[in-house]
């Protein structure tokens, strides 16, 4: 009886679809676009068996190393052999340039003022409760 042995994609290539997932949608040509220099059929490429051998390709040199460029939040040790944390430790000055999204806050008082425009026929009881539920967030 034959072995039946599955080949997998490289373990490294996986990696790589995590991170064209994560940063991409998993939409390759995009990926490809960032890193510049490497063709989308390349990368694609790394995901199919070759028909001539059987075997998933191994990604070259050219592929990690523009990866590790462009992709800095990534650790590169998890790359390339899986161990470790997959995104790198940011340093504090790191953290302070990274431009964070503002922070949306809400005017709980203004919304609840409205609500009770909008219902001023409510009964003072559920009124009421609605104050109690404002003051609680």
């Amino acid at each position: 009886m034959k072995n039946l042995a599955f080949k997998m994609e490289n373990p490294i290539s996986q990696r790589i679809k995590i991170i064209i997932a994560r940063e991409c949608d998993g939409i390759v040509l995009q990926f490809a676009n960032k890193l510049n220099n490497i063709s989308h059929q390349i990368i694609t490429r790394l995901f199919k068996k070759d028909v001539r051998n059987g075997n998933y390709p191994t990604p070259s040199t050219e592929i990690i190393l523009a990866i590790a460029n462009k992709f800095t939040l990534y650790n590169p040790t998890w790359l390339l052999t899986g161990d470790g944390e997959m995104l790198r430790e940011m340093e504090t000055s790191t953290i302070a340039e990274t431009k964070a999204p503002p922070i949306k806050t809400i005017d709980w008082e203004d919304k609840y003022l409205k609500i009770v425009e909008k219902h001023e026929n409510l009964n003072d009881r559920y009124i009421a409760l609605l104050e109690k539920l404002v003051k609680n967030i």
